[in-house]
């Protein structure tokens, strides 16, 4: 598969099973191999409704880790500091991506109970470090004593990024509703196990640096963005995120077009896209709260297989149907 941007591989272990939308559960992996991870085999079985999924599990990570309290948030790099990281190999941190062990959304088991989950990564000058270092936050799941420790990388569901775009929004000058709607919409009809919302101007470059992101850095799966798709002087959200796209989705464009032509004409001018970046599925909606929900719920049921099919299911496609 040609791809216009490259992200890191690894390896994984995967077992299928079906659960509840409330339960563990995620998408379809693709067989890779890195530093961080062990060699993969992969198995499939036929997929029976929206949420019958794959999850990953990874080599485990050896790591110290300070201690902590249930939901507190916790920082990490590859080496101590007075500040309070935590020694972590440095190794892990490289793969990036959906399918990397500490992409944004990944559980952190330790003796089989999750115990961390990761929700952000960045880069940052450390005292005594010419280069900057890569390094993540998460949150704890569960209340830990501190120490070195074992913790295995488990990936499950979907990790979901809402991105609205408003120049009143972005200085505090209206309240956001349609980034909060796409996160309802998904989370009530997709297995969305994290879920981030973010708030920019309307202005093409921050866009396109915060998608490219959130897809090969960070790692979500889903990334949705609302506003900037119509005709007017400050609706750059196409030409933004047209170079970035691996694959553009005419698909989902089509169908997002049919539903809001069907409740109104005006629905024609809208330029809104869809595509992949990287590993990481891109739709972008119209800023309206009415259009969030009639252009989502068009390409809802497509979703997951389309994850699936982008991070490397190789299950007939008519087996999902």
């Amino acid at each position: 598969m040609k791809k216009a941007h490259p992200s890191c591989d690894k390896g994984c272990h995967t077992s299928q099973k079906h659960a509840e939308h409330e339960g563990h559960n995620s998408h379809s992996e693709q067989e890779k191999h890195s530093r961080a991870s062990s060699s993969s085999s992969v198995g499939h079985s036929s997929h029976h409704g929206q949420h019958a999924t794959v999850e990953r599990r990874f080599t485990p990570l050896a790591c110290t880790l300070p201690p902590f309290t249930q939901d507190e948030r916790v920082f990490f790099s590859p080496h101590t500091s007075p500040s309070g990281s935590s020694l972590f190999p440095l190794e892990a941190m490289i793969p990036c991506g959906p399918l990397a062990p500490l992409a944004v959304g990944s559980l952190l088991e330790l003796n089989n109970m999750p115990l961390l989950q990761i929700t952000g990564r960045f880069t940052m000058p450390q005292a005594g470090l010419f280069h900057a270092t890569s390094c993540f936050t998460a949150l704890a799941k569960a209340n830990h004593a501190g120490g070195p420790c074992q913790l295995l990388p488990v990936q499950r569901g979907i990790s979901l990024a809402s991105i609205t775009l408003s120049d009143k929004g972005s200085l505090g000058l209206r309240t956001d509703e349609s980034g909060p709607r796409i996160q309802e919409i998904c989370t009530a009809a997709l297995p969305i196990t994290y879920a981030q919302g973010f708030l920019i101007p309307d202005n093409p470059h921050q866009l396109q640096a915060l998608v490219v992101d959130l897809a090969l850095y960070q790692g979500y799966d889903l990334i949705i963005t609302t506003g900037g798709t119509g005709v007017g002087p400050r609706d750059t959200t196409p030409e933004a995120l047209l170079p970035i796209l691996t694959h553009q989705l005419h698909g989902f464009e089509q169908a997002m077009m049919l539903a809001s032509l069907a409740k109104t004409p005006h629905a024609a001018i809208s330029r809104a896209i869809a595509g992949t970046v990287g590993q990481s599925l891109l739709l972008t909606l119209p800023g309206s709260v009415k259009a969030v929900r009639e252009n989502l719920e068009s390409v809802l049921p497509a979703i997951t297989h389309a994850l699936a099919k982008l991070q490397g299911d190789p299950a007939d496609c008519a087996a999902a149907i």
